[in-house]
This record gives structure tokens, C-alpha cells and sequence, in this order.
């Protein structure tokens, strides 16, 4: 039964890191975005 907790205890924390590491990506992805953006928009103006 102890054992069992633990395990799942183990999966619950798994499960949270992964949607961090989810988050985390994602807003990555979106300041590349803005920044591809803005290398543009100052490729334009010059």
C-alpha cells in the first residue's frame, strides 16, 4: 500500500514537471516568434 503512494506520488510530480517543461517551450517559442518579428520589421526600416 506505502508503495503504491509513493509510486503515484512519483507520476503526480512527473506530470507536473512535464507541463512546466510544456510552458516553458511554448513561451520560448513565442519570444523566438517576436523576436523573428522585430529582425524584420528593423530589416524593413533600414
Amino acid at each position: 500500500m506505502n508503495r503504491k503512494k509513493k509510486i503515484t506520488d512519483r507520476k503526480k510530480i512527473l506530470e507536473e514537471e512535464m507541463k512546466k517543461n510544456l510552458l516553458r517551450r511554448k513561451n520560448q517559442t513565442k519570444n523566438k516568434v517576436k523576436f523573428i518579428r522585430k529582425e524584420k520589421k528593423n530589416g524593413i526600416d533600414v
